[in-house]
């Protein structure tokens, strides 16, 4: 390579060689060693290329389709441990979504935050015209291109470049690509060469390293990717894999009767969202809500690409774009999105048996001819994934050390409630921990904490009161230009819609909030509290939200009023408003009460529910003008048992000294004081029973400070 390129080296990352190319096939880089374990011990961590921007083409500089990518070590379907690169979201840091144009940056955004991942890449999107040959396991430790790779790259004439890794090359094309097959193997000699291909819902590495030492341009190959995809993928896309066979009979004998299966079918009202147009599910995203609708309707019509053309001519998502020419060959838009949803179809309606016919291995076994060996086989659901197991090694890669917010009381990535009954003030205890947030030293808990400069919080008020936050805000003197929040103050936000849901992912992704705030969880929705199936998919869908973005989400929530009879403090989890889904997806449950009803304003915050950690000790609070005022915690007060009035008693009935047993007993029922606690008051104060004057003498108690005794005494009890 030349010297005067500018290197970007990702953070932490072993550094590789860099020699340059030999002999037009010969280079150097770093090879992928032991990036594969199956006996559950970690794999050792794979190096990575530094960055070379000057010799990445132009063109490819000007898409805004740039992410990030960092390794990261998780186990396959069979448990094997494996070094993977899931990509990176270059503004906010959080994954990013190879269909999901909102999670792409700018290349310069992408360089500029290299140093914190592990190298950059570019996703291809139907609106570039781009497709990727992707070569792996393809040059030796001694930098030797291999010969099958050779004649592919010789056959191609584009740019292409060493993948991260070293072992693997890269190669951009313009042009058309074939429909059918994406992935093969057993290339080579070794049978390790895999060669795949796409030109869209996926992403390249890019690291500069040109594989020629005069990086070429990424030239028209139509042509050239045909007879290429011919040679490698011998199966067009009309056919399904040979492990699915396609239906002997048409699957439907109208379009209306696909339109009413599909509708019909568990997926059913995601379905009819997007036939009439609406891609509030997708985020508003009109190309992933196509991409969206045609997958549905490969699984419906059996792959067959002319059928699905025409019914989504019939559908709300039918635009102009859907018509455009997207290849130099003539391809439309509506063509790639049509041969792309076909060929990632693994699953297919079959009208005989009216179940799915699975292409895929569900623990290990295969559903073949529409069988169904269990209900779960049988359910239509073109979306529905295959389940894989993994080993409890691979979850201390897989599953990174838990974060917290205030330790022990917030986490972040989970889903925290605040729950209290009317008046005790629960609304106001979140903003006081949202002040602390932004401008506090230390948490209620006298635990340090450091504000990050510019920090924002996003606050939803569901419930009308966004007017009361405000207040508070200034009578506080709040930070408040670092609130996020609707700009319409009379606007009360629900998860359940689309737009809401779109404002509040993009707010996250532009202001980046360690906290955000839901207040309250029974105005965010639409679905009955009781109801478990209802409330079940909003608190995953908040949970989701959570752990996505790894930050504290926070929900305000109400409780039911106590039983008669029955006091409201201390608070039980059973006390949670509505359906138990509601405390299942919360991993830490505060409460807000009043311990003792004779002191009002001492209030107290509880932590009932923590799957985490330990729980913490309570934390007392006073509401004043200024917020709550922290301290120590109120106690409840003790309740009076039977045996503290026995004690009290017998106290009293021994002051003088020692008595009669059968004289303090008869007092004692005069008072109503059972013998059970008698019994425990005599061993509280240590009373000695002793009796007088031989064996026919009498019992007398002697207080346990009473050490003189006259005559014969043998120890007794109660009778």
């Amino acid at each position: 390579m030349k010297n005067s390129l500018v290197e970007i080296t990702p953070q932490s990352q072993p550094q590789a060689p860099d020699n340059g190319h030999l002999n037009g096939h010969h280079l150097n880089g770093t090879a992928e060693s032991h990036a594969h374990s199956s006996n559950g011990h970690a794999p050792t961590k794979p190096s990575s290329l530094p960055i070379h921007p000057d010799n990445i083409p132009d063109e490819l500089k000007q898409l805004p389709q740039w992410v990030c990518w960092k390794w990261e070590l998780r186990a396959d379907s069979k448990g094997a441990l494996k070094w993977t690169k899931p990509l990176h979201n270059a503004r906010t840091g959080h994954y990013a979504d190879s269909t999901r144009a909102e999670t792409w940056a700018a290349f310069e955004e992408a360089l500029a935050a290299a140093p914190r991942f592990d190298g950059i890449g570019v996703v291809f999107s139907p609106d570039d015209p781009h497709a990727g040959v992707d070569l792996d396991n393809c040059i030796d430790a001694g930098g030797v291109l291999a010969p099958w790779a050779a004649d592919i790259v010789a056959q191609l004439d584009t740019y292409a470049e060493v993948s991260p890794s070293g072992t693997g090359l890269k190669l951009w094309v313009k042009g058309a690509l074939p429909p059918g097959g994406r992935s093969k193997g057993g290339r080579g000699e070794d049978g390790r060469g895999k060669v795949e291909v796409f030109n869209m819902g996926r992403y390249f590495t890019v690291t500069g390293h040109s594989f020629d030492e005069v990086p070429k341009r990424i030239n028209e190959r139509s042509e050239q990717l045909a007879v290429l995809h011919k040679r490698i993928f011998d199966k067009p896309i009309s056919q399904p894999p040979a492990s699915s066979p396609t239906p002997s009979t048409p699957v439907a004998s109208d379009d209306a009767e696909i339109i009413r299966l599909a509708s019909d079918s568990k997926s059913g009202p995601k379905f009819s969202r997007l036939w009439h147009g609406d891609t509030g599910d997708y985020d508003a995203d009109q190309s992933r809500a196509d991409a969206a609708l045609c997958q549905m309707l490969a699984f419906w019509t059996a792959r067959d690409t002319a059928r699905m053309d025409a019914l989504f001519r019939q559908s709300g998502l039918m635009r102009d774009k859907w018509n455009k020419r997207h290849r130099a060959d003539g391809a439309t838009y509506g063509q790639m999105t049509v041969e792309s949803a076909a060929a990632n179809c693994n699953e297919v309606y079959s009208p005989s048996s009216g179940a799915a016919q699975r292409t895929t291995a569900i623990l290990g076994r295969s559903m073949q001819n529409g069988s169904a060996p269990d209900k779960a086989a049988t359910a239509a659901d073109p979306e529905r994934e295959p389940f894989t197991f993994t080993t409890d090694a691979a979850l201390d890669d897989c599953l990174s050390e838990i974060e917290w917010l205030w330790p022990s009381y917030i986490p972040k990535g989970f889903l925290t409630m605040v729950a209290g009954d009317q008046d005790q003030g629960k609304s106001t205890v979140v903003q006081g921990l949202c002040d602390i947030v932004l401008r506090g030293t230390s948490w209620p808990d006298g635990q340090a904490w450091a504000p990050a400069p510019d920090t924002n919080l996003l606050w939803i008020d569901t419930e009308g009161s966004i007017a009361l936050f405000h207040q508070r805000a200034k009578a506080w003197g709040m930070p408040r230009g670092r609130f996020i929040l609707p700009s319409d103050p009379l606007q009360e936000l629900t998860i359940d819609n689309a737009v809401n849901w779109l404002w509040i992912e993009r707010a996250i992704e532009k202001f980046a909030p360690p906290m955000v705030v839901i207040d309250a969880l029974s105005g965010a929705h639409g679905s009955t509290e009781n109801g478990s199936d209802e409330m079940k998919p909003v608190m995953k869908k908040l949970a989701a939200l959570a752990q996505r973005y790894n930050i504290a989400v926070v929900v305000v929530h109400h409780l039911n009023k106590p039983a008669p009879g029955v006091a409201s403090y201390p608070v039980s989890i059973h006390r949670l408003r509505g359906s138990t889904a509601i405390s299942q997806y919360c991993r830490s449950i505060l409460t807000v009460g009043t311990p003792d009803p004779a002191h009002p304003d001492a209030r107290r915050l509880d932590v009932i529910k923590l799957n985490l950690a330990r729980k913490p000790a309570p934390v007392g609070y006073e509401l004043t003008d200024q917020g709550p005022a922290w301290g120590e915690a109120p106690e409840p007060p003790k309740e009076r048992r039977a045996v503290d009035d026995a004690v009290d008693f017998l106290e009293i009935a021994l002051a003088t000294g020692p008595r009669p047993a059968q004289e303090v007993q008869d007092e004692a029922k005069a008072h109503k004081i059972g013998g059970n606690a008698l019994r425990d008051a005599l061993k509280v104060l240590k009373v000695k029973p002793r009796r007088e004057g031989g064996t026919n003498g009498r019992w007398f108690w002697f207080p346990a400070t009473y050490s003189t005794v006259k005559g014969d005494v043998e120890e007794g009890g109660v009778e």
